[in-house]
C-alpha cells in the first residue's frame, strides 16, 4: 500500500498537536488518531486494499482520505 499526504496535512498536525514541553508525541499520538485509524477502518471495511495508493488531504481543516 502507498500512503502519500499533502503539505496542509504535515501543517495541520503541527498547528494541532505541538507541543514544546511533550516533544514529538502529541504530533505521533494525531497522526495515529487521525490517519492510522481512518486507513485501518478503510482496510477493515474492504474500501482498500494492499495494493491501494491512499492519498491524504485536508478538509474543513480535518484529515480526509481519497
Amino acid at each position: 500500500m502507498q500512503v502519500k499526504t499533502c503539505h496542509a496535512c504535515l501543517r495541520t498536525d503541527a498547528e494541532k498537536s505541538y507541543d514544546p514541553v511533550f516533544g514529538a508525541r502529541p504530533p505521533k499520538r494525531f497522526l495515529q488518531r487521525h490517519l492510522e485509524t481512518k486507513l485501518a477502518r478503510a482496510l477493515i471495511a474492504g474500501e482498500v486494499t494492499e495494493d491501494s495508493a491512499v492519498k491524504f488531504s485536508v478538509k474543513d481543516d480535518a484529515l480526509v482520505m481519497k
